[in-house]
């Protein structure tokens, strides 16, 4: 009999057909909406697309998993039982301090090259949280939906796989390069950092609700400041050296921050690192 915390296992072949689908559909979407309507409407509603593409693509992994309404049940009380709330508090500083220090230090590196590359780098983001409908659209993606589709698809299932066929280290730098790979922007590397330390959560308490618990807090915290960010630049005209300066020191400063924590986190969960627990 099938233990409430076990969900079907899901074949790295079925997701990749999975998420093909969901390409074929977005792709097969746009398409007329171009040729009717032209590259600017297509243009505008491709955040609505996005959106329906990633409830679409979460939808299809959840029903994969055969989750029963007992299991969540049991996995919400197992949550409850197991969570530490200063534990999820002090990952999420260490996250968000990395993902906002390595943003600024990324900031200085393209303003040392050319100060207008930055605002044109970060005016693509601007539609996202220049408007309501933007900022409703992205907050739904990256902070309810995709902290489940990418703990479903690399924590749960990429993760333990590569982990069972070669060894943990090599699960958790396979996992999240390819979960990064897909999420390629200012926030890389504090993406990386959430990946890293949810495959040891993962390990730590086999519960996916805490991975994506933490998930979803980080990406709130970093896309507000992000939001910010990129309002203030956008609405720059030039960056004076005292502002490039700034965000070099700002960002020195938060790395410093997150590493030295992270480097405590890790140190007292050690023990997850090992092969046999």
């Amino acid at each position: 009999m099938k233990n409430k915390m076990e969900f079907n296992e899901i074949k790295v072949s079925s997701m990749v057909f999975i998420f093909a689908v969901v390409f074929f559909i977005g792709f097969a979407t746009l398409i007329p909406i171009i040729y009717i309507l032209g590259w600017d409407a297509a243009y505008e509603l491709s955040g609505i697309i996005n959106l329906l593409m990633n409830i679409l693509l979460c939808s299809m992994l959840i029903r994969r998993l055969d989750i029963s309404k007992s299991g969540i049940i049991f996995l919400y009380n197992d949550f409850r039982h197991k969570v530490k709330f200063i534990e999820i508090f002090f990952i999420i500083i260490f996250e968000v301090c990395i993902g906002i220090g390595s943003t600024c230090i990324l900031s200085y590196i393209i303003c040392s090259r050319s100060p207008t590359l930055l605002i044109d780098f970060f005016e693509e983001f601007s539609p996202c949280f220049l408007s309501t409908n933007g900022y409703i659209i992205c907050f739904f993606i990256t902070v309810i939906i995709w902290p489940i589709i990418d703990e479903i698809v690399f924590r749960r299932t990429i993760f333990k796989k590569i982990t069972e066929k070669f060894n943990i280290y090599v699960g958790m730098i396979v996992s999240t390069l390819i979960s990064t790979s897909l999420q390629i922007g200012g926030g890389v590397v504090g993406i990386f950092v959430i990946g890293m330390i949810n495959c040891i959560l993962y390990r730590k308490y086999n519960n996916i609700f805490i991975l994506i618990l933490t998930h979803s807090i980080s990406t709130l915290i970093f896309i507000s400041f992000l939001g910010n960010f990129v309002i203030n630049i956008s609405k720059l005209n030039i960056l004076t050296s005292k502002d490039i300066l700034s965000s070099f020191y700002i960002g020195i400063l938060f790395i410093f921050i997150g590493v030295i924590m992270l480097i405590i986190y890790i140190n007292k969960n050690k023990i997850y690192l090992k092969e046999n627990l």
